[in-house]
This record gives C-alpha cells, structure tokens and sequence, in this order.
C-alpha cells in the first residue's frame, strides 16, 4: 500500500529546491508572469501556505481566516512559494505532455470530478457556493444497499447561477487547456444530485440542466475537446437523451450489460459512447469472475451468509450466459474470458474501447470502494508490476493484438 504520507516528505525537500531554483534563476520572468495569468494558482498557493500554519481543516481557523480571507502574516511563505512552483511545473509537463501525444495523433484525457473536498481549497474559497450540513450521494441500490454518501458538499444550484456558472466555467477551462477528451464524473449531476443528511437519508435536488450543458459543450467546442459523461448507476433516461442531444459520449460498462443476459434485456454498447469491462468503482475482472466482491460485500456487512450464496449462485449463472454469449466453451478459464471480452469491447460499435491495465494481470481487488472511507485502503494499492512491465503481463499480447483490429485502418494485415 502507498504511504502518500510518506512519499510527500520524500519529494518535498526535493521540490523545495527546484522551486527556490526556478524563483531566483533564469526561470522566474517566465513563472512569474504565468502566475499572473492564473490567479486561482496563486490563491491556491496562500491557501496552502495558511494550512501549513494553521493546519488542514480550514473550518478550524481562527476569524476571518476561517472566512476565506487570508493577510500575508497569515501564512508560510516558503510554502506558498513552493506551491506555486508545483502548479506552473505541473502546467507546464501536462502542456508538453499534451503536445506529444497529439502529434503520434493522440489525445490527453482528463476527469472532472464531481465534488471537491469539504476541507479543501475549493469549498474554502466559495464558501456561499456551497451548501454546508449536507453531502453529495446517492440513494441504496443493487450494489450498495445502504446508499452512499461521498462526503463532499454540493453545489447550490441557484448561486451557481447567480454568479453565470463561474466555479464550473473555470474548472472546464482548467482541464481543458491541455486535454482533448474530457470525462465528466458523475454527469447526472448536471441534472440533479441526491444530497445526503447528516444522519442518513436524503432527497435530489435538481439543478438548471440546459444552462449547465450549454457552458460545458461550449467550452469543450472552443477547445476541439470531446466530452464522455459518466451515466452509469440509478441515471433517469433524460440524462441519456440529453447526452445524445448535445453530442456528448455516454459510458457502457460490460459487467452492468452482462445482467441482461440473464434477464432478456442485454444491450450492446451504442456508437455514441465509452465502453469498458468495469470502472474504478467496480470490480475487477479477475475479482468479478471469482466473486471476490461478493466476499468483500460480505466481509463489509453489506450481505449476510445467505445473501452472499445466493449472489454466488447468481454469479455462476451470469459466467455461463457470458461465456455462451462471447462463443467460447463452457470450460473456458478466466484467460481465456477476458480475451473473448476484449475482443468484444474491440469489436463493438462504440466510439472508445478501454482495457483497465490491472486486468492485464489479473488484479482481484478494486482501486475504490464506493461508500467506504476507513473500511478499506482506497486509491492507495500499488499496481503489481512496475510500467516498464506491463508488456510482460500475462494477458497483454492478446488484449493489444485484439485492440489493434479496432485501430488499424481495413485492408492487409
């Protein structure tokens, strides 16, 4: 498990020195006149210079500072100065790095996520933004029967409004100067969002959908930027219509599809979208095809013993109708499923395949579990082989080769 900790203090001596390199040499015009240019970036970089005075939590800081107003006593100025060097380099990599890809005739894909940390910077500088005593979530369902709260306040959607959508207009330009393809998390909320009371329960509030989707497709289209919206999950069909209306890809996951089979009601991943075996909030593929999440669903508490064999039954079912789906037989190993499922993903009409590289090798365990916070390591397991051996995993030959079909032009192999 990575110890963010722990890497922070290793780096940290490191990127103090580079930054009192770039302020006193030759690059200081060049950052200086960058962060004139990025105001949030300096903001930002008081705010952080305040945490290290002050400590994480705004929402504990003494008067006005609690209030998003900082004086230059308040915070260390070593650390602003090291902040703000981290934001012009970091702008700077993402910049070359976009140049790169583009011109092997590439795209840089970025996500804008759906919230931002009630503690954080965002929330501290908006502060009549935000709806404060309530969180963003979303009701029980299928895989998560108590429902989820992500701990994160929304947005209100009439200041929002007030203020011309700003907070959500500078996030798109933010993401959108480098990438070319945007994915929008959880893109129901530009619909409404379910808002959690502190305590349980909660209610959706809606949200000025049009207004949203017109800001959103206008930065992107300014940009030459693709947009891919995020509508998996209890999503009404408006949300789907609208992303058809404006000419945003929508996302189809093949393990949510696979129920179908089962059911009468399979659907194949439409032309205009995203498809993929699973996401980060899911299972893997080794973990889906061993039922290791039902085991994790029941360690959690979230299944009894009963529930949990019967889901397994269920599980065995859905493996045999995906296997006689796919064309291969019965006795097909787990290897040999996920090179079936790739080649669907490849074959299949949608407009972007994508391969979860953990599943070159098989990992059983999630990134992220939904819902959960202390209960599991989230965002912290180590991929189990470096970069450089990627191309060594068991399953990666045949997922690339099956890959390639899709992006070779027809004609001689």
């Amino acid at each position: 498990m990575l110890d963010h900790e722990a890497v922070w203090a290793w780096k940290r001596p490191y990127l103090a020195a580079a930054a009192a390199g770039a302020f006193e040499g030759e690059a200081a015009p060049q950052l200086h006149a960058w962060a004139d240019h990025h105001p949030t970036a300096r903001a930002y970089a008081r705010f952080r210079g305040a945490v290290a005075r002050h400590g994480r939590d705004w929402r504990r800081w003494p008067g006005r500072m609690g209030r998003g107003q900082l004086a230059p006593g308040d915070v260390d100025a070593e650390e602003e100065r090291l902040h703000l060097f981290c934001q012009w380099a970091m702008d700077r990599q993402l910049g070359e790095l976009a140049g790169r890809v583009e011109a092997r005739g590439q795209l840089l894909a970025l996500d804008l996520a759906v919230g931002s940390n009630p503690a954080g910077f965002d929330v501290w500088q908006e502060q009549d933004l935000f709806v404060h005593g309530a969180s963003v979530g979303a009701p029980p369902d299928f895989l998560f029967s108590l429902g989820q709260d992500w701990g994160f306040p929304p947005m209100h959607p009439w200041r929002s409004r007030e203020s011309g959508h700003r907070h959500l207009r500078d996030c798109l330009r933010h993401h959108l100067a480098h990438a070319r393809l945007l994915r929008l998390d959880h893109v129901m909320g530009l619909h409404r969002l379910f808002w959690v009371r502190p305590g349980g329960g909660g209610c959706y509030v809606r949200y000025p959908t049009e207004e949203l989707f017109a800001l959103t497709c206008l930065e992107a289209w300014r940009r030459g930027a693709t947009l891919v919206g995020e509508n998996l999950g209890t999503v009404p069909m408006e949300v789907h219509e609208a992303l058809a209306r404006h000419g945003v890809l929508g996302t189809w996951v093949q393990q949510a599809f696979w129920w179908g089979l089962l059911h009468g009601g399979f659907q194949a991943a439409p032309e205009a979208s995203v498809a993929s075996f699973s996401t980060h909030d899911m299972p893997t593929f080794a973990g889906f095809w061993s039922g290791a999440d039902i085991e994790d669903r029941r360690d959690l508490g979230l299944l009894d013993e009963r529930a949990a064999a019967a889901e397994h039954e269920g599980r065995d079912g859905l493996r045999r109708a995906a296997l006689g789906y796919l064309g291969t037989t019965p006795q097909a190993s787990m290897a040999e499923a996920f090179a079936a499922s790739v080649g669907e993903l490849a074959d299949g009409a949608a407009e972007l395949a994508v391969v979860n590289a953990e599943d070159l090798w098989f990992e059983p365990r999630p990134q992220n579990v939904p819902g959960t916070l202390h209960e599991r390591p989230n965002w912290r397991r180590v991929a189990a082989l470096p970069l450089e051996d990627w191309d060594e995993a068991p399953a990666t030959a045949e997922a690339l080769a099956r890959l390639a079909r899709r992006s070779l032009p027809p004609g001689p192999a």
